[in-house]
């Protein structure tokens, strides 16, 4: 399976991320705390359909949101 896109809304630490993805190789790089892991388990959720850092839901939500969304393309 290929991603072309990804869509993140009231993720983890993300207000919003709107990303296109190159064809063969993408390397995500930051300071500690920017979002390298959160952007890692969004990809995990739309695979699998939950993350593998929590089992609650909740904890997927950005602090002070009501609900999130996740888009892949």
């Amino acid at each position: 399976m290929r991603l072309n896109s990804l869509f993140l809304s009231n993720f983890r630490n993300f207000k919003t991320l709107d990303l296109e993805f190159c064809p063969h190789w993408n390397i995500f790089w930051g300071d500690n705390g920017e979002g390298k892991t959160n952007l890692i388990e969004a990809l995990y959720c739309l695979g699998y359909g939950s993350s593998y850092r929590t089992s609650y839901d909740e904890e997927l939500i950005k602090w002070e949101e009501k609900d999130l969304y996740l888009k892949g393309e």
